[in-house]
């Protein structure tokens, strides 16, 4: 039948990370498919990223900040501005949510964040970002 785009984007977009979550846990349970497969399925573009980014955060934080500093670690050469966005938010969370994520990257990706932001960033703005990832 069909998605009403802004009914659903207000359920997601209006919701606390918990609400999400059960909601994503019934849609599951009632359609055997999950809320990130719908989300795929039924949008493009930004709007796709965007719901994506707020349901995936919802369902597991720490791998979705993982996903997207190893995304801005990605292809011809660093995407270095979106790296350094991605590492203060991490940093911001707290030491001990940088740890998880720095677990979580090693685990998924098989590299130490510390060394693929060696082997992707220089000069200044490596010492900077490798400051944020130790915790200094």
């Amino acid at each position: 039948m069909g998605t009403d785009d802004i009914e659903f984007c207000g359920v997601i977009l209006n919701r606390s990370d918990e609400e999400i979550r059960q909601i994503a846990h019934e849609y599951k349970q009632r359609h055997h498919h999950t809320l990130l497969s719908i989300i795929e399925r039924e949008f493009s573009g930004h709007v796709r990223r965007c719901l994506l980014y707020v349901v995936e955060g919802a369902l597991n934080r720490v791998e979705r900040d993982a996903q997207q500093i190893n995304a801005a670690l990605t292809g011809d050469g660093a995407k270095e501005e979106r790296l350094a966005y991605r590492l203060i938010r991490v940093h911001w969370m707290g030491q001990p949510y940088m740890q998880s994520v720095k677990q979580a990257f090693s685990e998924t990706y098989n590299h130490s964040l510390h060394a693929k932001v060696q082997a992707h960033v220089f000069g200044e703005l490596e010492k900077l970002l490798l400051a944020l990832v130790e915790g200094r």
